[in-house]
């Protein structure tokens, strides 16, 4: 082998604009120094002289060069493709291979390190300059794409990590081992810690599960890192705060994969749901009280939409008219109330109706009216309803609800009370002597 790889040409100048800084990996010291004395010359500064890729390793690692020339048949362990894969990978310094003989074997072992450029012995300096320049151009110019990268991938995690802590939901990542490796401020929030570096690392499952809950839940949680499918979209459960007090969660569950497709965690939202819960139930304890008053009172409690087609009525309706409440949702007005009355219910229908369309109906709205009702054996009950509307949060009607209660034996005694009324004015009327009625004072 020669000791000399180039062709040298002389009263040749090269200019460089900034001056790089080379490691030679070369096991040959005259072929090293060869190369020295000709990176000097194209300007170029030599930072260190290695013979071993054992030797390399250290003196990239400490010096940190802008380029290592890089021969294959090195000394020692490594040889010159295994230190470049290394200084590729480790400290992506770029590498230029050296080398006086090429076959495919080799050829395919320097494409796998994604080389910037090798050079045949013997080679020029106007060939070791051009490829140099190359490599290092080629460097730069990675440089700026990763940079130009690195600040749209900061400003997407920026933006990601504003939507992370401004979302209202509960954000809470899982590794596989079911501990916490991010959390938002709502979830810091609703578990009642300041910051989340408090949570980061802690057992899900052992600090934040009730014990009642928590074998199921970590069974759950063990088969959907296993095969990947989550069991339920949504599921509701509760977690323990900081002070030991119980808040109900709803969530929603993901799976979390890396690039190859390997599962390495779970991604949940959580919604607190503690005060819903609590207005539900209360909601429920009133409507259960609410039944129970309207099944149990003896007047008949009803409500309609605001056309007057009923939507519930009280079991009451039995006695007052002998038809189960069922039976009356599907009557019409005709198999309700008796021709006289009918003729009535219509005319105050009518009557409301052009009085809502020029008056507000509100809390002050609650008519009163009497109406005679056909019973099932044939008979007939005199009632009398009072009506008020059910409005919305804006004090618009939105329903009505009424109270009917039998008045027959009212309407019977108002009737004799008017038959002796007219049956003294009758005798007094027909009485031949003058009739006069004084106080106590004459």
């Amino acid at each position: 082998m020669s000791s000399d790889p180039f062709h040298r040409h002389t009263g040749k100048a090269y200019v460089k604009k900034k001056t790089a800084r080379i490691l030679i990996v070369e096991d040959e010291e005259l072929v090293a120094e060869s190369l020295r004395i000709s990176l000097q010359e194209l300007g170029y500064e030599t930072i260190g002289v290695a013979k071993t890729g054992e030797e390399a390793l250290p003196l990239a690692g400490q010096h940190k060069p802008d380029l290592v020339l890089m021969d294959i048949s090195l000394e020692g362990e490594l040889d010159g493709i295994e230190t470049a894969g290394q200084i590729l990978s480790d400290l992506e310094i770029p590498v230029v291979f050296l080398t006086a003989h090429v076959d495919e074997e080799i050829v395919e072992r320097i494409r796998l390190t994604a080389p910037y450029g090798y050079l045949l012995k013997p080679f020029k300096e106007t060939e070791l300059h051009v490829v140099l320049q190359a490599a290092l151009g080629r460097k730069v110019t990675e440089d700026a794409e990763r940079r130009q990268t690195d600040a749209i991938l900061e400003q997407e995690r920026t933006r990601a990590r504003q939507l992370l802590h401004t979302a209202e939901v509960m954000l809470i990542a899982l590794n596989v081992d079911g501990r916490i490796v991010l959390a938002n401020r709502k979830a810091c929030e609703v578990l009642g810690y300041e910051h989340e570096e408090e949570l980061l690392g802690c057992d899900w499952f052992e600090d934040f599960l009730p014990l009642s809950i928590r074998h199921t839940v970590l069974q759950t949680f063990h088969r959907l890192i296993a095969d990947g499918i989550v069991p339920h979209e949504y599921f509701e459960n509760p977690v323990l705060t900081r002070s030991g007090s119980e808040k109900a969660i709803a969530w929603h569950n993901v799976v979390l994969r890396d690039e190859d497709g390997n599962i390495t965690g779970t991604l949940s939202s959580g919604e607190d749901i503690t005060e819903r819960k609590k207005i539900a139930q209360a909601l429920r304890e009133s409507e259960r009280r609410y039944r129970l008053l309207t099944e149990t009172a003896s007047d008949v409690i009803w409500t309609a939409a605001l056309k007057l087609k009923l939507t519930y009525i009280s079991p009451s309706i039995l006695a007052l008219r002998g038809y189960t409440p069922e039976e009356v949702m599907n009557q019409r007005l005709e198999d309700i109330f008796t021709p006289a009355s009918l003729v009535t219910a219509k005319q105050i229908m009518s009557e409301e109706t052009s009085r809502g369309a020029t008056q507000r109906i509100g809390t002050e709205w609650s008519p009163t009216f009497e109406l005679e009702m056909t019973r099932r054996d044939g008979t007939t009950v005199w009632t009398e309803t009072r009506l008020n509307a059910l409005l919305d949060e804006n004090d618009r009607p939105t329903a009505i609800v009424g109270i009917t209660r039998n008045i027959t034996e009212r309407k019977q005694a108002e009737e004799n009370l008017r038959a002796s009324e007219e049956m003294y004015r009758s005798l007094i009327e027909a009485s031949p002597d003058a009739i006069v009625l004084t106080d106590l004072q004459g």
